[in-house]
């Protein structure tokens, strides 16, 4: 048919309609394509236009230096790395390695591999634009709005270009010359997905924009999926009951595409509904760190705001500052549901403008709430005092090792303790503050049990401490942390 992507610069992406003569264009499947990187990435890496190399080592560094309970990289695990047979077939895992927060947490811990951390942003913003899904889109976050929509066209045509020419030029493992499969398939999908604009905006001119998502096959599969479910156990019918079974379809309800596609973004951030673990921390047992008492004293001892803000974090080791990026992103989580009645939660809009840019300010496109330097001060004193208190619980309530009081009431405790403690410190504020941080502890020490079957946990009630934590709250954090 003429389509080719032997050779880069002279790519061609479409062929002919036999009939109509019209422009056919090609895509290659951007799941597909994202979960090779992935595997390419961690089996052999690559090598980047301006030599540096991006390996399965580096994640790894990443992972082993935030390994704390709250944790910056709060999507990127072991089990992203070393994924082997089906769990290489799952979409998600290959979109959060190559994430804005894995991407923002390499250049902040790893100068040295700036290049390596750009291409890792490439290709998130890329893959936002290649995955459009909705006509009105209200986060600040260019990349996610549909392709082509005015103002943004020439800024989102000018990144595909630059994720095309950095696919083009880098080595996979030891190849020198040669491009592999998924490398032209990058290529054929990023031409044929802005000649497809230009040629819907030539042929219809009130065409705007273009929803990407729907060029993926998605939707192929879920109406094969369709018509093979109609026949019941006759899962291959010929072409003459293929056509019954899709007039039958037609005719009794309207075509809907599945909830259940691969990259649709909600699906990514809500898989594991019940499991919010994932999206703070997933670690192995042996990892598990905590900050040493000397190490909390000595954030505690500078007192945080606005004036000290630089030296402070200037002083941080690079633990001290996943640490504490971690407890800011949660703090700024609580400052967004507060942030009405107690405006001085949040950092006020002067204040932007400090040095250095904190975890969250670098990870927003703007619409995270960046809590201020006194709030994450009082966050941290509550944590604590979170950690002192279930460390406190007597052995009957308490296992020494997952740290957690299994008592009954155990919320309500915790926050007539901190209320005792912190009296400058709203209630409801205390109480949300004693939920979402129980929830976090429970999750973690869910993944403890999980990787340790061997240990001893009967003294641990995690179903009832689990019923505290409704589904309401875990989809309000998952929306917070879609909204960057």
């Amino acid at each position: 048919m003429g389509v080719s992507a032997e050779d880069a610069k002279k790519l061609q992406s479409h062929f002919f309609h036999p009939v109509t003569n019209a422009k056919v264009w090609v895509f290659s499947d951007l799941p597909h394509l994202m979960k090779l990187l992935r595997n390419n990435v961690m089996d052999h890496g690559i090598t980047l236009a301006s030599g540096e190399k991006l390996t399965y080592l580096d994640f790894k560094k990443l992972i082993q230096l935030d390994n704390s309970e709250l944790r910056v990289c709060h999507k990127l695990t072991k089990k992203h790395l070393d994924c082997k047979n089906q769990e290489r077939m799952r979409v998600h895992m290959a979109f959060e390695v190559f994430s804005n927060t894995v991407a923002t947490a390499m250049r902040q811990h790893f100068p040295q591999k700036e290049e390596a951390s750009k291409f890792i942003k490439l290709v998130n913003d890329c893959g936002d634009i290649l995955n459009s899904r909705y006509p009105t889109n209200t986060s600040k976050n260019i990349w996610k709005v549909p392709f082509g929509v005015s103002p943004y066209e020439e800024q989102q045509i000018s990144k595909l270009k630059e994720l095309y020419e950095a696919i083009r030029s880098m080595r996979v493992g030891k190849r020198k010359q040669a491009l592999y499969p998924f490398q032209k398939g990058f290529l054929l999908t990023i031409n044929s997905t802005m000649c497809l604009l230009s040629d819907l905006k030539i042929a219809y001119p009130k065409c705007q924009y273009l929803l990407t998502a729907r060029l993926n096959q998605d939707y192929i599969e879920n109406f094969f999926s369709l018509i093979r479910g109609i026949g019941g156990f006759h899962m291959n019918p010929n072409p003459t009951e293929t056509m019954s079974r899709l007039k039958a379809v037609a005719l009794s309800q309207n075509l809907k595409h599945s909830n259940n596609i691969s990259v649709r973004q909600e699906d990514i951030e809500t898989e594991s509904k019940g499991k919010i673990a994932s999206l703070f921390f997933d670690f192995e047992q042996e990892s598990i760190h905590f900050l040493e008492n000397t190490e909390i004293q000595e954030l505690e001892e500078m007192k945080l705001n606005s004036e000290s803000w630089s030296e402070f974090n200037y002083n941080l080791t690079s633990k001290q500052n996943c640490e504490f990026g971690g407890k800011e992103y949660i703090a700024g989580f609580l400052a967004s549901k507060f942030v009405l009645q107690y405006p001085e939660l949040a950092l006020p809009i002067e204040g932007f403008e400090r040095t250095p840019k904190s975890w969250t300010q670098k990870l927003s496109y703007g619409n995270f709430t960046v809590p201020s330097p006194e709030w994450v001060s009082e966050f941290i004193k509550l944590d604590q005092e979170f950690r002192s208190f279930h460390a406190r619980a007597t052995e009957f309530s308490c296992n020494e090792m997952l740290q957690l009081d299994t008592a009954p009431n155990v919320l309500s405790r915790l926050s007539t303790f901190l209320a005792k403690k912190f009296k400058n410190i709203p209630l409801n504020l205390i109480k949300r503050f004693a939920k979402t941080r129980t929830m976090i502890r429970i999750n973690h020490n869910n993944k403890i049990i999980k990787n340790a079957p061997f240990y001893n946990f009967t003294t641990i009630k995690t179903r009832s401490q689990k019923s505290c934590i409704n589904d309401e709250m875990i989809e309000e954090m998952m929306e917070y942390e879609m909204r960057a």
